[in-house]
């Protein structure tokens, strides 16, 4: 009974039916490929605007970087002009110190005299 309910399913099978049925499924899948197309899309824009935002806060990264370097160097040199007026400090208390011995000196004499 079996082979013979198969054998009439075969027979009752027109290429009319099969064509519709085979657009139908296309349809379906086309349906199914078209929101897999836009999830993807959409996934895609979503990546890019993640990209966008990356690349945006690694140009600001790299501005605060070369600002960083630049308030650095800045600050070198001012330590390093600082370093210079120290030391002409100490040499114009080297030479006051010499000039306050000498003038001790000359009063001692002149108290002696």
């Amino acid at each position: 009974a079996d082979e013979d309910a198969g054998a009439d399913s075969v027979t009752e099978w027109s290429p009319a039916g099969g064509v519709l049925a085979m657009e139908d499924e296309l349809g379906n899948v086309t349906f199914e490929l078209e929101a897999v197309l836009r999830q993807k899309d959409q996934e895609l824009s979503e990546a890019h605007e993640e990209m966008k935002r990356t690349q945006d806060m690694a140009q600001k990264a790299a501005h605060q970087v070369l600002q960083t370097e630049e308030q650095l160097q800045q600050t070198q040199a001012n330590a390093q002009q600082a370093q210079d007026n120290l030391l002409v400090l100490s040499q114009d208390h080297q030479v006051l110190t010499e000039q306050h011995q000498c003038v001790k000196r000359e009063l001692l004499q002149m108290q002696q005299q």
